[in-house]
């Protein structure tokens, strides 16, 4: 953990909202893996932000869901698909060019 993770998760009032980054250290997920979480609809941005404007988390939607054990494997197996298909690509990639 870095030291602004620490800090963060250290608050004693943690804020209502979660930018990309704290999102993604307060559900111990990685930072690159919040938006994909995002598009298949495990994860819900406050209000409605356009497709270019920043996302934030609402923080007592992300507390239910890192408490629910059901959702922490879909999360999961979600983002373990994705890593699957990603490699299997590269893989298939370099077969080609070989």
């Amino acid at each position: 953990m870095n030291s602004d993770q620490v800090a963060f998760l250290s608050l004693l009032h943690l804020p209502g909202r979660f930018t990309v980054q704290q999102t993604a250290w307060y559900l111990g997920f990685p930072a690159r893996e919040i938006p994909s979480l995002a598009r298949a609809k495990l994860l819900k941005p406050a209000g409605r932000p356009g497709p270019k404007a920043t996302k934030v988390y609402s923080y007592p939607l992300l507390r239910r869901l890192k408490e629910s054990e059901r959702w922490v494997e879909k999360a999961s197996a979600h983002i373990y698909r994705g890593t699957e298909r990603k490699n299997r690509k590269a893989r298939m990639k370099r077969k080609r060019n070989s």
